[in-house]
C-alpha cells in the first residue's frame, strides 16, 4: 500500500494512512522490548493496530481499484482472497472458546495482600486450587509480569493464594502452602 500509495500521482492523498501503519509495523519492537523491559506482557488486545491492517488493505484497494486498472485475473484473485479472508476470520472466530478477560482482578488492588507483600519482597509463587482455565491463564500472566516488574527485590518465602471468588479473584498471603498448584516466581 505503501509503495503504491507514493508510486502513483493519483493515490498520494491515500499516502498517510498506509504510511502510519507502516510507521507503527515498524515500532512494535521497539514497543515490545521497552514494555517487556518494565515487565510487563503483551496480550494479544494490545496489538490493536495490527488488527487494522487488513480492513485497512481492504479498504485502499476499494478506493485505488479504478487506478490499479486490474485485469480479469486480478479482479477474480482479489475476490477470492476476500472471501478467504472473510471465511478465514469467521472460522477463527467460531471456533475458539469464549473468552471471560473482565474478570475482576481483587488481588491487583492497591491495598490488597499481594500488594503490600510485594512491599516487602518478591514472593516464592502464586498457588491456586480451582480455577478456570481463562482465569489460570490470566494468573499466569500476572506472574510473570510480577517475575519481570519486582526482579529487584529481595526473595521472601511467603506464597500467594489466589481463588475465584463469585467472579474475582482474591489473594491471601501465607508463609506455607503445601496442596496447591504452584506457579513459581524465584
Amino acid at each position: 500500500m505503501t509503495f503504491l500509495a507514493l508510486k502513483r500521482p493519483a493515490l498520494r492523498d491515500l499516502a498517510i494512512s498506509p504510511l502510519a501503519l507502516t510507521a507503527l509495523m515498524l515500532v512494535m519492537p521497539l514497543i515490545f522490548t521497552l514494555s517487556h523491559m518494565k515487565g510487563y506482557t503483551m496480550p494479544s488486545r494490545q496489538y490493536l493496530w495490527t488488527s487494522t491492517a487488513i480492513p485497512l488493505a481492504c479498504f485502499f484497494a476499494a478506493i485505488a481499484w479504478p487506478e490499479l486498472k486490474p485485469t480479469r485475473t486480478v479482479q477474480a484473485v482479489a475476490i477470492v482472497a476476500a472471501l478467504a479472508v472473510v471465511a478465514g476470520n469467521v472460522v477463527a472466530t467460531f471456533r475458539r472458546p469464549l473468552r471471560n478477560d473482565s474478570r475482576e482482578l481483587a488481588l491487583l488492588e492497591k491495598h490488597s495482600p499481594p500488594m503490600k507483600a510485594l512491599q516487602r519482597g518478591r514472593p516464592m509463587g502464586l498457588v491456586y486450587d480451582r480455577l478456570g482455565e481463562i482465569e489460570e491463564k490470566n494468573l499466569m500472566l500476572i506472574a510473570e509480569w510480577i517475575r519481570f516488574r519486582y526482579r529487584h527485590l529481595p526473595r521472601s518465602p511467603e506464597l500467594i493464594a489466589v481463588d475465584d471468588v463469585n467472579g474475582c479473584l482474591w489473594a491471601s498471603v501465607y508463609p506455607d502452602v503445601g496442596w496447591f498448584r504452584l506457579i513459581g516466581l524465584h
